[in-house]
């Protein structure tokens, strides 16, 4: 028997979702006054600081969570344990994220007044209040949870504190991990970043000529692209050929055994969406709802002229297409985040095709944004596809269904 997990209560919940409200607001005046004082310069330029920036908050914020997961799942104990006896962990978290660093949370929030200080081109913000945090949230560690770990788990935590760096991994760590990284994280989830990147590079940066009829061009192959994919998952087994047979039990089979394109088992639960009575892949419809939310925003704002709210509509939708490719470490596993992650991905993908192109107006813009499309949703599957099939290879339950080869 696991050890049973913590209540999280409102008073304390509301605390700490507070942190998240009031310290950005304190984060944002404070770096500002250090840029005024110090005459700090605008760092980096636009629109660099918003791809840099954005991109090391959702790191930040992405390592957050996943630590918090990780000590919810294996530790049965919460954020705030070290504050609240009833919330500490009743198990020594040593694997995921904890195997690299001894404080991988404090590592991730340490990064969001990082990120915010380069989306603000603000040097104070992103170099003086980073070190305060750091300051404050290593002494905290030091003098109050250390000796607490220590208490509870010792010479298990003696080993464990022995072997694993406080803050900063070991980089012999991260390249071996790195190397192995299983499921594709690596190539699905990193070099689409880059391409995402790349695209504001593109967009801002580097304009070519326009060709005849090209806006109505890449929107009619937008909405193929987004009609296609919303067949595919709306007849996903029909769509797909990765299932392969192998001997062995069933397991829990209802109906056919399959819900959707996932097999009726307890570890693909939180893969499904059921409505009506009907399981669904949350997945697969979280990217039929994008796709419709796609062709409508694109049929909607085709003629749409106006500079300021396209370049508004270019960055709100980099931000949702950022969050559906790192949607992995943001769903929690829950159904309904992930199926809307999924569609915040192909809207926000729709959004920055039609403000790059409006923006920009060249050619290589509209092709680009175009292949982009492809790729992300391409990617997006993929990387879903090996997540099925590593939950089935790490099962040690007989089965005849299975996405393990």
């Amino acid at each position: 028997m696991g050890a049973a997990t913590p209540r999280v209560e409102k008073k304390p919940l509301s605390s700490y979702a507070t942190i998240f409200v009031i310290m950005p607001i304190i984060t944002y005046f404070v770096g500002d006054q250090v840029d005024h004082l110090l005459t700090l310069p605008r760092f980096p330029p636009f629109p660099y600081n918003l791809v840099c920036g954005f991109s090391i908050f959702v790191t930040g914020l992405a390592l957050g969570i996943k630590s918090t997961r990780l000590l919810y799942k294996y530790g049965a104990g919460l954020p705030w344990g070290e504050a609240r006896a009833i919330d500490q962990s009743s198990k020594l978290v040593t694997t995921g994220l904890y195997a690299y660093t001894r404080n991988p949370m404090v590592l991730g929030y340490s990064m969001l007044p990082v990120g915010m200080g380069f989306m603000f081109q603000s040097m104070g913000m992103a170099t003086i209040i980073p070190t305060f945090v750091l300051f404050f949230n290593l002494a905290l560690v030091k003098l109050r949870e250390e000796p607490r770990l220590l208490k509870r788990f010792g010479d298990e935590y003696i080993g464990y504190r022995n072997r694993t760096p406080m803050l900063i991994p070991r980089r012999s760590e991260v390249t071996r991990a790195v190397s192995k990284w299983r499921g594709g994280y690596f190539t699905h989830v990193f070099t689409p970043l880059i391409s995402l990147a790349l695209l504001a590079g593109l967009t801002y940066g580097y304009k070519t000529q326009s060709i005849p009829f090209q806006k109505e061009i890449t929107a009619i192959a937008f909405v193929i692209i987004c009609t296609m994919g919303g067949i595919a998952g709306i007849y996903p087994r029909k769509m797909s050929k990765i299932f392969k047979q192998s001997e062995g039990g069933t397991r829990n089979e209802v109906g056919d055994g399959y819900s959707g394109h996932h097999p009726d088992c307890r570890h693909f639960f939180t893969h499904t969406l059921t409505i009506r009575s009907h399981r669904l892949c949350a997945g697969c419809t979280g990217l039929v709802i994008g796709a419709a939310l796609g062709v409508g925003f694109t049929l909607f704002i085709f003629s749409m002229k106006n500079a300021l709210l396209t370049e508004v509509i270019f960055w709100i939708g980099f931000a949702l297409t950022m969050v559906g490719i790192l949607q992995h470490v943001l769903d929690l596993d829950n159904p309904i985040i992930h199926a809307g992650l999924n569609a915040a991905l192909v809207l926000g993908i729709s959004m920055d095709r039609f403000a790059a192109e409006s923006l920009n107006g060249g050619a290589l813009v509209a092709v680009y944004t175009i292949a982009l499309t492809l790729y992300l949703i391409i990617a997006r599957i993929e990387l879903s596809q090996n997540d099925h099939r590593l939950i089935c290879e790490d099962c040690r339950e007989s089965c005849k269904r299975s996405y393990a080869s």
